[in-house]
């Protein structure tokens, strides 16, 4: 549901924290508006291939059952990066190919199919190593991966 993550989060800051949800879909930013608003949230129509948002802005950064469906996925887990504060945090929830190769192979072509994109184990794993950041883990289960990291501080 649109908003639902952004307001979730906004539910557990501080007072004078502000969790800000991106979209560039005009009717997912007006639903998110609509059912998921409060004192601490706000919301930002942008590329989220360029953030746009300054350098080392974000004390925190996720990207929950979206990476899959863009375009270029990976220039957005670079962006991620580059707002990200040292010290901060970032989660992603994604899309795993799995580690039986026929399998693999069966559900990557059903999923083209459809125009989504299935990840193997270390792509954002990798990425993550590459762009400095520390503390990395991964959990996945079956179709799905979560992975967070931390930018040094």
């Amino acid at each position: 549901f649109p908003g639902e993550i952004a307001g979730k989060l906004a539910e557990q800051l501080p007072s004078d924290g502000l969790a800000v949800g991106l979209d560039i879909s005009v009717p997912m930013l007006t639903r998110a508006v609509l059912d998921n608003s409060g004192p601490r949230t706000c919301y930002v129509r942008g590329d989220a291939s360029t953030l746009p948002f300054d350098d080392e802005s974000f004390d925190a950064v996720c990207c929950f059952g979206a990476l899959y469906l863009m375009p270029e996925p990976f220039q957005v887990a670079h962006e991620m990066v580059r707002v990200l504060k040292p010290g901060g945090r970032v989660a992603i929830l994604t899309s795993y190919a799995g580690r039986a190769l026929p399998v693999r192979q069966a559900m990557t072509a059903g999923a083209r199919l459809v125009g989504l994109r299935l990840f193997d184990r270390d792509e954002f794993v990798d990425l993550f190593c590459s762009s400095g950041l520390v503390d990395i883990k991964q959990q996945t289960q079956r179709t799905l991966q979560f992975v967070t990291a931390a930018k040094p501080g």
